[in-house]
């Protein structure tokens, strides 16, 4: 009578099936993670820009109530950059700051270049 000897056949790695399922699964779980991420960041960069705002346009303000001069505040909505600039009488205009603008805020009007706020800082004369 012969017997066989054979040994089991083991397994050295993972049938293509089984990596196939891996990676489906570990794609799946990015796309899943990733996308609120991004909404997330968008969000936190929005909040940020607003109290950066509110320093910005009270330091512009205060600045040129103690100068007597007009401020102007210019939103180059393509670059995304805001910049505060204060005007004098018969002089040119000087660049006070920039602030960049978060790419995640959106403005009324999508096709506006620019938006340019004014407001004189000529205050009460002592």
């Amino acid at each position: 009578m012969v017997t066989s000897t054979r040994r089991p056949r083991r397994s050295s790695g993972f049938t293509l099936y089984e990596t196939l399922l891996v990676l489906v699964i570990v794609t799946g779980l990015v796309v899943l993670m990733a996308t609120p991420r991004a909404a997330s960041q968008n969000l936190l960069a929005g909040r940020a820009f607003w109290p950066s705002w509110q320093r910005f346009w009270t330091a512009g303000c205060q600045l040129a109530v103690r100068r007597r001069e007009t401020l102007h505040v210019e939103v180059d909505i393509p670059r995304h950059v805001a910049e505060l600039r204060t005007l004098s009488r018969g002089g040119t205009p000087q660049v006070l700051a920039r602030l960049a603008v978060p790419p995640s805020l959106r403005f009324g009007e999508g096709t506006l270049s620019g938006m340019a706020i004014s407001m004189s800082g000529a205050g009460p004369r002592h």
